[in-house]
């Protein structure tokens, strides 16, 4: 499974469902975009990944897609500033 950020701005990112109970979050702070990240996931977990910017005054653009299989399974993106830029993408595998 790959997860693939777009950005212009730097941005924090959290990807959970991975790994370990459902709790498991993983934090990757001050990003720049493009970032992508490529895990492998037990069948049957529901494995997300959340974007915000670093700076919610600073106006941008985010994405994420989320490839399963090499196949696409999500993807979202948003302009503007502040929380309305925070974007997610989550598929079950």
């Amino acid at each position: 499974m790959k997860f693939t950020v777009t950005s212009n701005l730097s941005l924090n990112i959290a990807m959970t469902g991975t790994k370990g109970s459902g709790g498991h979050t993983v934090e990757f702070k001050k990003v720049k975009a493009p970032w992508s990240a490529t895990v492998r996931v037990e069948k049957g977990r529901y494995p997300a990944v959340a974007i915000a910017p670093l700076d919610a005054a600073k106006k941008g653009e985010v994405g994420c897609e989320m490839l399963v299989d090499g196949k696409p399974a999500d993807e979202d993106s948003g302009k503007g500033t502040g929380p309305s830029l925070v974007v997610d993408c989550s598929s079950a595998v």
